[in-house]
């Protein structure tokens, strides 16, 4: 998700939620913050630790070592970790009648790159 310091992402409906951390939840992505709440502004005084991010989960941008941005501000990380999951069916995929794949004629171009012969010539 993407947010900004300025304007928390979570301060909106969030269409989608479920999916996402469904997905996630897929991953094995423990739904936690070790970092703790994201500042709602630039801190230079909170320190981004490696050790923290060694055990996964969830972090908002200001919280990672080297890393720049400022965002997502301050967000309402228990409004992400307590969010019901939807994991929505997938379709089967039809492998009844499968699709030949056929390429027409190719000619090299001068720099001996393979191109699509041009239609009536």
């Amino acid at each position: 998700m993407l947010g900004s310091a300025k304007d928390p992402f979570t301060s909106y409906q969030m269409i989608g939620l479920g999916e996402i951390l469904g997905w996630l939840d897929s991953w094995q992505i423990p739904r936690r913050w070790p970092a703790d709440q994201p500042a709602p502004f630039r801190q230079a005084t909170r320190p981004r630790s490696r050790a923290l991010c060694a055990l996964g989960g969830h972090f908002g941008a200001s919280q990672v070592p080297d890393c720049e941005s400022i965002g997502p501000g301050g967000i309402d990380i228990d409004q992400l970790i307590r969010a019901d999951t939807i994991t929505p069916e997938l379709a089967e995929a039809s492998l009844a009648r499968p699709t030949p794949i056929r390429l027409g004629p190719r000619t090299l171009s001068a720099a001996g790159v393979l191109l699509p012969r041009a239609r009536g010539l």
